[in-house]
């Protein structure tokens, strides 16, 4: 596909949100857009997810972390630094992982847990509009 369709397509989108009144469609297209450009930039949605995984991991290192009772000796023999960079890298890998029974590394309040939460929705978010976007530029079939 040419980038004059890639083009006019990310357009016809613009549009569509533009006219779309309310729902659920508006605002997945406009997250789509501000993440994406409607498939034309995959790229800043990948530095966002990077930018926020650096963040977290540093909210974690300030609200502090321990390891599962039943996780291995090299996870509790990390120092804090390296905790929280496992638990923010392990959120991308699983979302799920703030309300998971068998994380290895969990945060020690409530703060913590839910930016984790916060975190694992905005990588499946991240990361279905990446696909999305390198459907939309491959045309995988």
């Amino acid at each position: 596909m040419s980038d004059l369709a890639h083009t006019s397509r990310g357009i016809e989108l613009r549009l569509e949100r533009t006219l779309e009144s309310t729902g659920l469609a508006k605002a997945a297209l406009s997250v789509w857009s501000v993440t994406c450009d409607y498939g034309l930039t995959p790229g800043r949605a990948v530095t966002i997810l990077s930018l926020l995984t650096v963040t977290l991991g540093g909210l974690l290192y300030c609200v502090g972390t321990e390891p599962a009772a039943n996780a291995s000796s090299w996870i509790k023999g990390l120092c804090a630094v390296e905790r929280a960079a496992v638990a923010a890298l392990t959120n991308v890998i699983n979302p799920y992982a703030a309300l998971s029974p068998r994380s290895v590394i969990y945060p020690i309040n409530g703060l913590g847990a839910a930016a984790m939460t916060i975190h694992g929705l905005c990588s499946i978010t991240l990361v279905l509009f990446v696909g999305f976007s390198l459907r939309r530029r491959f045309k995988f079939q």
